[in-house]
């Protein structure tokens, strides 16, 4: 997504707003999420039982969508919101585009956590139907995405994944340094 929006931002009349927790935005792109944090937190909260992180993580989902539209109402930050989360939010007079993935949390349940598949189920059934147009990664995806949520081809485009410019072949001497 950061090569997307980077690109985006080298655009013509292309300006990005980007959302940062529940309660700012920013022009600039968000630093790059610390992992090793972020998989300490997993850690300790698969250890809980799963209604429980259902339960918190709906409502931070939740808390999040409110204080979204919270901020909308207020400064009109944006003409078109994307959201790339699998628990996207429900937004009050902002055209919404949603990246679906893959329907994993659907078709294999029985690989994630219960928790995930709970929260995937809500929001994508709740959420979904209000999104102006979907992008996904294949055209598979978008069929699936039609045939289980009836939404029709023409708000739904799939669109390949791109390898990151980092990923080119490098030059001989790059190699050797």
């Amino acid at each position: 997504l950061r090569n997307l929006y980077s690109a985006m931002g080298r655009l013509d009349q292309t300006d990005i707003t980007y959302v940062h927790g529940s309660s700012s935005y920013s022009k600039k792109m968000p630093e790059l999420a610390d992992s090793q944090k972020r998989q300490r937190y997993a850690s300790a909260i698969r250890k809980l039982p799963a209604p429980l992180v259902f339960g918190l993580r709906a409502a931070g989902q939740l808390k999040y969508e409110y204080h979204l539209n919270k901020i909308c109402k207020k400064s009109n930050p944006f003409s078109i919101y994307h959201e790339t989360s699998f628990t996207p939010p429900k937004l009050a007079g902002f055209p919404t585009v949603y990246s679906v993935y893959d329907l994993s949390l659907r078709r294999y349940k029985e690989t994630q956590p219960k928790d995930r598949v709970w929260l995937f189920e809500y929001f994508i059934k709740t959420r979904l139907p209000h999104a102006r147009h979907i992008l996904t990664i294949s055209e598979f995806i978008k069929q699936e995405i039609m045939d289980e949520f009836k939404i029709p081809s023409s708000r739904i485009t799939a669109v390949s994944l791109a390898p990151d410019p980092l990923f080119t072949p490098a030059s001989e001497t790059a190699i050797r340094t």
